[in-house]
């Protein structure tokens, strides 16, 4: 019910959504499997292609139509997989009660299960950071007890591989930070680091690392020859966008135009999104300081790690945090368990279930009852509509990045943000149609001089008024829930003749 009830119902809802429905359209529509482009022609430099790849394989199951239920269910299914994973992983460390505690804590946090229910690709690199970590924690403990923990090692490198293909080179430097930080945790307790790491087993070190010799070779091998290829197809041009400006300039804030953040951005974030459990973060620290628990340990070490790495980045987003959400239940459900067997207690399991029924419930309430008033709200869809109903050609977005429309429109469309390019529409012989910001719509008479510009309807007009949805859903919707879409313009243009041109520009 949390992640797969209703999941395909809404329309799609952010510009994240939209471009992933555009590329794996996209796909389908051409063929071509290499480089997913959107409606406009434009190859996707944003993220690396392997979202957008399961996409298209899901919209190729439903009869080759891209969907809300294609586009998010990979997010669905990966919650799903991290939640099995803790459940997993806490039977095979032989502490069932935890793996069952952090499963149910993980499935139900506030902004975990809305992720969950989100076509964003946040949520797929949570499961492969989560099945890395697990796998070389796993890998080490076998090796440790004198057996082969390859099986464990190749599944947390071809993991890294995936979550490379997901979003790049972030699905390296978290599982780094969360290993490094363990392995400095656990040489300072043990004493001195310099002679724990350079001491005289030194050989026996680099022999219990020897799976990174063919590790590191096997994750490039993987991913290199994708994003080479990429680079030549377009130029370097892809290099230059996705390396260099949504990886280097937005992380080490280069970039003038991002908004940053402060450090601290990420704590509050932490207690809010992980509500209703992120209030028993405090008492499992303070339990945790006073008594010794590696499994838990190592959970509050890949909360840690995780925070603060992404503190360091100047440019943050709540969402970026979503790999650390994993460690931290598998902390409290460690802690839990360690509470109620050193003291069961009727009252403990009864107050576990009942906020998990509370959680449950308003979810339920939420996707029943909210939900289908704030979809009676959008305007992107019936928008695109409208515009298809007034023409089936080519369509001009200008200065504007509208990828919900875009999506519902379809191909063929194109965009631009060149003034020129808005004038020679203008002037062309046929009336043609445009989908502009109000911004860009004050500005035209300053820069169109071949023709006229005539609005004919802002999206914002198409949702239904309030008067003509039910009883309840009015109810809900003046609970403040409406969604404040962008309003955008279609104008159709109209060529004139120079004399009339130029009084229309005095105008």
């Amino acid at each position: 019910m949390l992640f797969f009830f209703r999941l395909g119902d809404r329309e799609l809802a952010s510009s994240h959504e939209a471009r992933a429905g555009q590329n794996a359209q996209a796909i389908l529509t051409s063929g071509d499997w290499t480089l997913p482009r959107l409606f406009d022609g434009r190859v996707e430099m944003q993220k690396p292609p392997l979202f957008y790849w399961l996409v298209a394989f899901l919209g190729l199951l439903n009869g080759g139509q891209v969907d809300g239920l294609c586009v998010r269910l990979p997010s669905a299914l990966s919650a799903l997989g991290c939640v099995l994973l803790l459940q997993w992983w806490g039977i095979r460390r032989g502490r069932p009660l935890a793996g069952f505690l952090a499963a149910m804590m993980l499935a139900t946090c506030l902004h975990f299960t809305d992720l969950a229910r989100t076509g964003r690709i946040d949520m797929p690199l949570t499961f492969t950071m989560a099945l890395t970590v697990i796998g070389f924690s796993e890998g080490c403990r076998r090796r440790e007890r004198g057996k082969s923990g390859r099986v464990w090692f190749l599944t947390g490198y071809v993991a890294i591989a995936a979550g490379i293909m997901f979003k790049g080179p972030i699905a390296v430097a978290l599982p780094l930070a969360v290993g490094g930080a363990w392995w400095v945790v656990n040489h300072v307790a043990a004493g001195s680091l310099a002679a724990r790491a350079f001491g005289p087993r030194l050989n026996e070190r680099f022999a219990n690392a020897g799976h990174f010799f063919w590790g590191v070779p096997l994750v490039l091998i993987l991913t290199v020859p994708w994003f080479v290829w990429a680079s030549l197809q377009t130029d370097g041009e892809f290099f230059r966008v996705f390396f260099v400006y949504h990886n280097l300039d937005r992380g080490f804030g280069v970039e003038e135009g991002l908004r940053a953040y402060p450090w601290w951005f990420y704590g509050p974030h932490v207690l809010l999104d992980m509500l209703p459990w992120s209030l028993l973060l405090p008492l499992a620290g303070w339990w945790l300081w006073r008594n010794r628990d590696r499994d838990a340990q190592f959970g509050g070490v890949w909360l840690l790690a995780v925070l603060l790495l992404l503190s360091c980045m100047r440019f943050k987003r709540a969402d970026y945090l979503l790999p650390a959400y994993p460690g931290a239940a598998w902390t409290l459900g460690c802690v839990m368990e360690k509470w109620y067997q050193a003291r069961p207690s009727r009252w403990l399991v009864a107050g576990f279930a009942a906020v998990m029924t509370v959680t449950g419930t308003v979810w339920l309430g939420y996707i029943t009852l909210v939900l289908p008033a704030v979809e009676e709200t959008r305007t992107h869809r019936r928008f695109a509509e409208e515009v298809r109903k007034h023409t089936a050609k080519e369509v001009l977005f200008f200065w504007t990045e509208a990828h919900v429309i875009a999506f519902h429109l379809g191909q063929p469309m194109t965009t631009s943000v060149e003034w020129s390019v808005l004038d020679d529409w203008a002037g062309r012989g046929e009336a043609s149609y445009v989908v502009m910001s109000p911004q860009a719509l004050e500005e035209h008479r300053e820069h169109v001089k071949q023709g006229v510009l005539e609005v004919l309807v802002w999206s914002d007009q198409m949702a239904p008024s309030l008067g003509q949805r039910p009883r309840w859903l009015q109810w809900v919707a003046q609970l403040g829930m409406d969604v404040r879409e962008r309003p955008y313009a279609l104008v159709r243009t109209h060529r004139l003749p120079t004399t009339e041109a130029n009084s229309y520009t005095n105008r």
